[in-house]
């Protein structure tokens, strides 16, 4: 007994030396609102920004681009005065999607050197939420205006998806390993927008009225980032439960191939190593507001984002996943 008590002490003790020497904060001393980061396969990263020009009087979006471990950094934003950008996201073949408040999405495929509209059959110009799913295919959720469209190739034609809440803005957007299409908290589909299922006992009203983050780990269990925490679903015969409380937003939830859950919130990053049953906060090293976004390089190193200042974790903390093909299905 008295040894298994050591044993967790020690594993207890490690963990707080390592929260205390966690990240490594990198260069970037542009005064603007860095708001996501994306990495692709050969460890380039592009970070997107945001900043308010008061002689337009409107926010402009920023494409941030580093080969050098983010020592240095060069603009890759498709025009002067761009829309401001929502959301970003690399496929499988290394070419970057842009999700802009009112321009549509743009796509680059030579790693940001030139872009290109996409917005042929988009039935919205707010696409906030992106995805893609074990094909390829891409989804665009629209908050201003609402509605889902999805493409099978790269952007060049998009199909609008029958959403039953079309009009209603899409708070948030999801796919599982199944290629499950989660929206909104509450829904999901099973054949790609053809019918929906409703999944809402266990939220709150503020969650269901509020912007919402997923993530999925290799078991395909869902985790909900949300206005009050984090919520969890085992399956869709299951309930949500909530296993993280917070003040605020948790604004990204990351997971790495061993299951361990990091999340950025208002409060801080949290860790879990167990599934959620149990939190560390590990923000002792962040000279500002605690990074709210997250990705791994493809060493499996952890960047993280947030107000204007960039992390790199000191560690290498996520093997490479298996591919989808591969991974164990779920009870979904």
């Amino acid at each position: 007994m008295k040894n298994q008590i050591l044993i967790s002490m020690l594993i207890l003790f490690s963990f707080n030396i390592q929260a205390q020497d966690y990240w490594i904060e990198k260069s970037f001393t542009d005064s603007v609102s860095i708001n996501n980061i994306a990495i692709n396969s050969v460890n380039e990263i592009f970070v997107t920004a945001t900043y308010y020009d008061p002689d337009i009087q409107w926010w402009i979006g920023l494409v941030y681009y580093s080969n050098d471990d983010g020592n240095t950094w060069i603009i890759k934003t498709p025009y002067y005065n761009f829309h401001e950008i929502i959301d970003v996201l690399i496929d499988s073949e290394d070419n970057i999607y842009l999700g802009t408040w009112t321009g549509g999405i743009y796509k680059s495929v030579d790693s940001g050197n030139t872009w290109e509209e996409k917005n042929s059959g988009l039935t919205n110009i707010c696409p906030t939420s992106l995805a893609i799913n074990s094909e390829g295919w891409l989804y665009a959720g629209h908050f201003w205006g609402g509605g889902i469209d999805y493409s099978e190739n790269g952007g060049d034609e998009w199909i609008q998806i029958n959403y039953p809440l079309y009009g209603c803005g899409v708070r948030g957007l999801g796919i599982g390993l199944n290629d499950y299409i989660f929206v909104d908290a509450s829904n999901y589909s099973v054949d790609n927008g053809n019918t929906w299922s409703t999944i809402d006992e266990g939220l709150s009203v503020s969650v269901l009225i509020n912007q919402v983050w997923y993530s999925f780990n290799t078991n395909n269990e869902v985790f909900l980032g949300t206005v009050e925490g984090i919520y969890y679903l085992y399956s869709c015969d299951s309930i949500w439960e909530k296993i993280l409380s917070t003040d605020g937003y948790v604004y990204d939830i990351i997971i790495n191939s061993e299951n361990k859950i990091y999340a950025g919130s208002s409060d801080g990053v949290f860790y879990s190593e167990n599934n959620g049953q149990d939190w560390q906060l590990i923000n002792e090293q962040f000279s500002s507001f605690p990074p709210g976004k997250f990705s791994f390089d493809s060493d499996g190193y952890l960047w993280a984002v947030g107000s204007n200042v960039i992390y790199k974790s000191k560690y290498i903390i996520n093997k490479k996943f298996r591919e989808c093909k591969n991974l164990p299905k779920s009870t979904f």
